[in-house]
């Protein structure tokens, strides 16, 4: 069982087929902006799609602020 106030938040990339290249999931709690960060490796991929979600046990109000993507070398 999760408090209350608890949120599974999940971020990704997928592919123009809708396949999913890479996620992750984070099992947060509370009201404070929290930093979400993903390293994936495009390899070929001339385009992906960047996706968030929630889920939660309750009416909840989900904002999301300022995506930002990096090229790692």
């Amino acid at each position: 069982l999760f408090p209350y106030t608890t949120l599974f938040r999940s971020i990704g990339v997928r592919r123009p087929d809708g396949s999913v290249l890479k996620d992750r999931l984070f099992l947060l709690s509370g009201r404070d902006w929290t930093r979400m960060a993903l390293d994936f490796d495009s390899g070929e991929e001339q385009e992906l799609t960047v996706f968030c979600g929630v889920w939660t046990d309750r009416n909840s109000t989900y904002f999301v602020d300022d995506f930002s993507l990096n090229m790692i070398k």
